[in-house]
């Protein structure tokens, strides 16, 4: 019996075991399931993140800028004349049509041209009529001048005979006027010494005793204000109210000194308005008055001593009155034929500038016709003199006004090309004359053009030009020896400026660089994820970046821009 219950119980303990081992078989083959489901997820992980080996070669440094394509040389149709009536369109060619040399492209209307160069003529005809009729009025005035000068002379000659009998009468008079004349130069030359001796000298010590005053009741103000501040400075250790009177006492003090420097400044200026206005006015009225009484007494002196001179000279006067009309009748002739020179003079000058207005409107008359230079296509309008920024061009049709040599059409000739692009100020430093480009246009991807830089603009430029806060560019123009019907002027242009060449260097995409801190990373793939690593960088381009520091070649660099890299990360 015993033997029969050991030999159950070694039956259970092995079943026993069995099952455990089962279950542990089972387990382990869950736990694989499961890692192998997690390593599948982790493999679509990978799939939908980008990664980048790094290699080390070559890559270019270039800067892209968008262009204009654009005629090596257009013909501008545009009004050469003055244009001063205007330019309204009467006629114009569709946009975009073809035409032959002479054909008519735009017509302006020519009423006003007309209309004027009829007045003008009209103007030249009354030009000459009057010139002709002034001519007549200069010749009568002349007849009058002369029948009044004629006049004048036979009164010179009635003068001298009055003067005569009147002498006798002139001699009581001339002894009056000595006694008046004497009295007055004594009184003006007492009124000059007693200015010049007393009045000045008092009124002018009064002045600088006023400044010297003025000046010492500015000092003591200073002093004042000094002892007030003084005052200040120790109050504030003390109460409030004893600060607040010092400040009072401050502030009145300092109005006390611009109020005493206001009054010294008023003082030297009065003493200045004295002496130089004042003093030299009332001494030169003195001056004069007594030179005009001194002046009259000697006048007077010399009549009553010598009055025979005196009547000499005034006879002699007469004589030279007499002489003067005599003058003024050969002056009338000079002038009178002067006036004629003149007017002809005049007359001539005013027909050569009409004339020579006629001439410049029947010049702008026979120039309203804009005519083809070449065979071609007419492209209408100037897009070179659109303000950068705006949208709108001008547009060219039946009634438009223009502006004289506004362009209002061109001619261009595509036997060969040229691109107009703008590089930011930026970039201008990286940039010379004589640089190969790659010129790419997005209609004609599989035409492949080539370029070089043949000028650029000396001074930079507002890209919009009336906005201050637009970015500065450098207007550049691209020669290019490419051809093809296809191309035509104002196709956009993608143009690659080729800078420089980086050659034998580890290099990764710029996506795959990243800044933090101020400092530069990548994420590089390992075993089971990334590793974020600094790195120096070195030269760039708009692709690739040099690596200096930090990577080797072929390490796997994780390429930004992935949302499920950056989640995974």
């Amino acid at each position: 019996m015993n033997k029969l219950l050991s030999k159950l119980q070694l039956t259970s303990n092995r079943q026993r075991g069995i099952l455990l081992a089962g279950a542990f078989v089972v387990g382990l083959l869950i736990i694989g399931g499961c890692r192998r489901s997690n390593n599948v997820k982790a493999e679509e992980q990978v799939q939908l993140d980008r990664y980048y080996t790094v290699t080390k070669g070559d890559f270019n440094i270039t800067v892209l800028a968008r262009g204009e394509l654009d005629a090596i040389k257009n013909y501008e149709l545009k009004f050469e004349g003055t244009g001063r009536l205007g330019l309204r369109i009467e006629f114009i060619v569709a946009d975009k049509s073809k035409v032959k040399a002479g054909d008519p492209v735009v017509t302006f209307a020519d009423e006003k041209y007309e209309e004027e160069i009829t007045l003008l003529e009209q103007k030249i005809y009354d030009r000459k009529v009057e010139y002709e009729n002034r001519l007549i009025f200069e010749e009568d005035y002349y007849s009058d001048s002369m029948r009044a000068q004629e006049e004048k002379l036979d009164d010179a000659v009635l003068n001298l005979s009055l003067f005569l009998e009147t002498q006798a009468l002139a001699r009581d008079k001339s002894f009056s006027n000595l006694t008046e004349a004497s009295n007055a130069y004594e009184t003006a030359l007492d009124a000059l010494n007693k200015y010049e001796n007393l009045d000045y000298r008092t009124e002018s010590r009064q002045k600088l005793s006023e400044i010297d005053n003025k000046e010492q009741e500015y000092l003591d103000a200073i002093d004042e204000r000094d002892k007030a501040d003084q005052e200040l400075s120790e109050a504030r250790l003390k109460d409030e109210d004893t600060r607040d009177k010092a400040e009072r006492k401050l502030n009145l003090a300092e109005k006390k000194v611009d109020n005493a420097m206001v009054a010294w400044e008023n003082a030297r200026k009065a003493d200045r308005q004295f002496r130089r206005y004042d003093h030299p006015q009332k001494l030169r009225q003195l001056s004069i008055s007594t030179e005009k009484t001194a002046l009259n007494l000697k006048r007077s002196l010399v009549n009553e001593q010598s009055e025979r001179v005196q009547s000499e000279r005034r006879y002699r006067a007469l004589l030279r009155d007499r002489e003067r009309i005599d003058e003024k009748i050969e002056e009338l002739q000079t002038k009178y034929t002067g006036d004629l020179e003149r007017l002809e003079k005049d007359y001539e000058t005013d027909m050569a500038r009409n004339e020579e207005q006629l001439a410049i409107l029947k010049s702008d008359n026979e120039q309203l016709i804009l005519r083809a230079p070449i065979d071609g296509i007419v492209s209408l309008g100037d897009n070179r003199s659109r303000d950068r920024g705006s949208q709108s061009m001008k547009v060219l049709e039946i009634g438009t006004n223009v502006s004289p040599r506004e362009v209002v059409a061109r001619i261009p000739d595509l036997s060969k090309f040229l691109v107009q692009c703008d590089i930011p100020e930026v970039y201008r430093s990286r940039i010379s004359v004589g640089q190969t480009t790659l010129l790419k246009n997005a209609a004609l991807p599989g035409l492949k053009m080539t370029g070089q830089i043949e000028n650029i603009a000396t001074m930079s430029q507002r890209l919009i030009r009336w906005d201050s806060r637009s970015p500065r560019i450098y207007e550049t123009r691209i020669n290019t020896n490419t051809t093809d019907p296809r191309l035509a002027p104002g196709m956009t242009v993608e143009v690659e400026i080729l800078v420089d060449k980086v050659k034998g260097v580890l290099f990764i995409p710029i996506e795959a660089v990243y800044n933090k801190e101020g400092k530069s990373y990548c994420k590089v793939k390992t075993s089971f994820s990334t590793e974020e690593v600094e790195v120096t960088t070195g030269r760039s381009s708009n692709s690739y970046v040099e690596i200096l520091k930090g990577l080797e070649p072929e390490d796997v660099v994780l390429l930004h821009g992935s949302a499920a890299s950056n989640q995974a990360n």
